[in-house]
């Protein structure tokens, strides 16, 4: 299944190292940290697999859970959506209705499966997978950058949520995103 998502979504930081990007994963912070020290900004997902398994390149990607991305996205869905963005809709949406017209499609690059996004022909572009909550000690500890978040979470004047609603699907549709982001070591502290 196609995201229609054709964004060049890999950083360059050099030759060897490389860095991709999903929505709802701290993009916009990654991208800003960044920026200062990247040779090629927007590179395809294609581009770096010809070049991850030649010696010495390393390929690196944050994962989130993906209750906890899908639960961003929904908020970030009706943000846009009360600002007009998109008029298609009819106004802001419940957890229920973003879940059964928009999540379990995985139709938009925010909510679509992550290991989706980072695969190409069947294999995992990444060659290093970390925590979204590991964020904060990866970028400075890999790339000897500061981070600076961009988007500060905002917990109020939020819709709720039902994490039970359809969870059995949900679970299904995201297992290899669980699969991943349950597979990876405990927290770095």
């Amino acid at each position: 299944m196609s995201t229609g998502w054709t964004r060049k979504n890999y950083m360059e930081i050099s030759n060897q190292l490389y860095v991709g990007r999903s929505s709802k994963v701290g993009q916009t912070s990654l991208t800003n940290a960044l920026a200062p020290i990247c040779s090629r900004p927007n590179v395809s997902l294609k581009d770096v697999a010809h070049v991850k398994d030649n010696p010495g390149v390393e390929v690196h990607a944050f994962i989130r859970h993906p209750f906890e991305r899908a639960e961003s996205a929904f908020h970030y869905f009706n943000g846009r959506e009360a600002q007009g963005f998109w008029p298609q809709h009819n106004g802001v949406l419940t957890w229920e209705q973003f879940v059964d017209n928009h999540l379990l499609r995985g139709d938009n690059h925010h909510w679509a499966p992550q290991a989706r996004l980072h695969t190409h022909k069947g294999v995992y572009v990444p060659t290093t997978w970390w925590r979204f909550e590991d964020f904060n000690t990866v970028v400075p500890m890999i790339f000897n950058r500061p981070i600076e978040h961009r988007n500060p979470s905002r917990k109020e004047g939020r819709l709720p949520v039902d994490p039970n609603y359809r969870r059995d699907e949900f679970d299904v549709f995201f297992l290899e995103d669980i699969g991943i982001y349950y597979n990876l070591a405990q927290e770095i502290t």
